[in-house]
């Protein structure tokens, strides 16, 4: 399999989640990560994994479980952690 160019998209209809890959640097010594962008909460989230087809497989469920707004905006009352309880 050849190298995927990123940011590298996966996409269901008129959802798409980005994969980005990042080089962590630890006292000289150079790891490789993936990052993925998880809009599922309204806010920006960051899930690191050190596998490309376990980030793949992530994204997918992201997709699978997101919403989309019909004016592709989130709700205003997305901000919110609904995990929270007030």
């Amino acid at each position: 399999m050849s190298t995927p160019a990123f940011p590298y998209e996966v996409k269901s209809r008129d959802k798409r989640v980005r994969i980005y890959l990042i080089n962590n640097r630890v006292m000289g010594k150079v790891y490789i990560n993936f990052r993925i962008a998880d809009y599922s909460t309204g806010r920006r989230q960051f899930i690191t994994f050190s596998d490309f087809s376990l980030a793949v497989k992530y994204a997918r469920k992201v997709l699978k479980y997101q919403k989309t707004p019909p004016n592709g905006r989130p709700p205003g009352n997305a901000r919110r952690n609904p995990g929270r309880k007030d």
